[in-house]
């Protein structure tokens, strides 16, 4: 997974900026937006770094490439825990 923080001009997958934030214009207020990006060089996933922030409890110090890096640490111990205990929930 590559992370990238976007420069709110390029289009995403073929999406024109301006029509990405027509579609979620709350996003335009972002700051620092960053882009998650899979080996096919497709955007899988569009974040606010600073609600990822918050949420997480992520330092602000951290860049916004460590940030993403913290996140997807996150989602996957996340992950990792419901798929324990969805294995437990089949065991009973």
């Amino acid at each position: 997974m590559i992370i990238k923080e976007w420069n709110k001009t390029d289009p995403i997958n073929g999406v024109d900026a301006d029509e990405y934030f027509n579609s979620l214009p709350f996003m335009k207020n972002s700051k620092i937006i960053i882009l998650f990006i899979d080996q096919s060089n497709n955007v899988t996933s569009i974040q606010d770094v600073e609600i990822i922030r918050k949420s997480y409890g992520i330092e602000v110090d951290k860049t916004p490439i460590e940030v993403g890096e913290l996140y997807l640490q996150k989602v996957e111990e996340s992950n990792k825990l419901v798929q324990e205990q969805q294995n437990l929930g089949k065991q009973v």
